[in-house]
């Protein structure tokens, strides 16, 4: 997920307490939290104005075919149409590793002082589509990877 340039958080001079809110998903295997962020990414792109998807370096078209899908009913239409690149320009998903460079090459340049990920769980895909995500950790699994292997290497 592309952040924001450190300078929009600056207002008349002074730094302000900014958050990043970033769909998430944080698993020992890189592909499977990759491929859990899709479903999510995928029902969230249709709704977002082509604008901020065009402003992600997406072609608003391609987000239409999505919206075409999900507007036939047909799920695993829309989410094959969720491209890699999609999920990777609107999620962070990944190993720890993944998560460690991003945060020091995306988020701390950005200046943002908080990270608020809202983490793509198995129960979440189930809820929402009747899949269930293979091979990421349910929330205590991804919030207990977060805090053991990624967040060390900022202290």
């Amino acid at each position: 997920m592309r952040a924001p340039p450190r300078a929009s958080l600056l207002a008349a001079g002074a730094l302000l307490d900014g958050a990043a809110n970033v769909l998430a998903c944080i698993s020992e295997g890189r592909a499977a939290a990759k491929e859990a962020a899709r479903l999510p990414v995928a029902f969230y792109l249709p709704s977002m104005p082509p604008d901020l998807i065009e402003r992600h370096g997406i072609d608003f078209d391609e987000v239409r075919a999505i919206g075409e899908a999900f507007g036939r009913g047909d799920l695993d239409r829309a989410v094959a149409l969720t491209t890699p690149d999609m999920v990777e320009r609107f999620s962070f998903a990944g190993d720890p590793d993944d998560w460690i460079g991003w945060i020091r090459s995306e988020f701390e340049p950005s200046g943002f002082t908080h990270l608020a990920p809202t983490f793509v769980d198995p129960t979440l895909a189930e809820v929402w589509s009747g899949r269930r995500a293979e091979g990421i950790p349910d929330l205590a699994g991804q919030a207990r990877l977060l805090a053991e292997r990624v967040l060390p290497s900022f202290r």
